[in-house]
């Protein structure tokens, strides 16, 4: 998996979770001083529910970052690096400064975390793809179902074990081996056993034109009844339009 700094895995967390840490931090900073103890801030941590996605060398390297000569955590400056990462600092002394807001992107570092596969790896997934792909295509193999009865919690996870057990359900001849990488290629929770179904579907069953344009029309705004140009309110038919105007006469 891709290394990242700790800063930067609580910069997406903070932006994910919309939360602000600063405040939580002056509760145990009565005078103001811009600083507090180790302990408190892994209770800071706790509370905010980001304590979790940080190992104990991770949490090492964040303390000793921050740490001053007396052995106090540093948190006005912690906080004012994490802010960094997605406001800018002083914004009202520069009217004319545009900024921009936060996206899913500012997020994916916290939240994603593939393999880093080789070149070699990386085309023997490509091979069993196209393999599962095809035999999707010519048996109309519905995926999508197999894979939520598995997720209670629809996070779009799957375990590893799981993974294995519906390729073989759903009859794909793949060796132990294969399953196993192509699980490896979409492990993107920092671990190895939680495989992310969603991206596998979208790869190896993309929906056709015909879904698209239904996925696109559920997702459209409402449009509210628009008046019949040939009939009024009560059912009667509309003169023809005489006049050229290209509407119907009122009668």
């Amino acid at each position: 998996h891709n290394t990242l700094h700790p800063l930067s895995k609580i910069q997406s967390k903070v932006v994910e979770k919309r939360v602000r840490l600063y405040e939580h931090f002056q509760d145990f900073d009565a005078l103001r001083k811009g600083v507090c103890t180790v302990g408190q801030t892994k209770t800071v941590f706790t509370m905010m529910n980001i304590a979790k996605e940080l190992d104990r060398s991770e949490f090492e390297m964040l303390m000793q970052a921050y740490m001053r000569d007396d052995g106090l955590f540093c948190y006005k400056n912690f906080c004012a690096d994490v802010d960094r990462g997605f406001t800018t600092p002083h914004l009202e002394k520069d009217p004319l400064a545009v900024t921009t807001m936060p996206d899913a992107s500012s997020t994916w570092p916290g939240r994603r975390n593939r393999v880093a596969m080789s070149g070699n790896r990386a085309n023997k997934v490509a091979e069993i793809e196209d393999k599962i792909r095809s035999r999707v295509r010519k048996r109309g193999i519905h995926l999508k179902p197999t894979f939520q009865d598995m997720d209670k919690v629809k996070r779009g996870h799957v375990t590893r074990g799981q993974f294995f057990r519906i390729l073989y359900m759903l009859g794909f001849e793949l060796d132990e081996a294969s399953m196993g990488l192509l699980a490896s290629a979409y492990c993107d929770l920092g671990n190895h056993h939680e495989v992310n179904y969603v991206d596998f579907l979208a790869s190896v069953d993309p929906p056709d034109e015909m879904q698209m344009a239904a996925m696109e029309s559920m997702q459209a705004p409402h449009k509210g009844h628009l008046c019949s140009q040939y009939f009024d309110a009560r059912g009667t038919a509309r003169p023809m339009d005489i006049t050229g105007t290209g509407f119907p006469m009122s009668a």
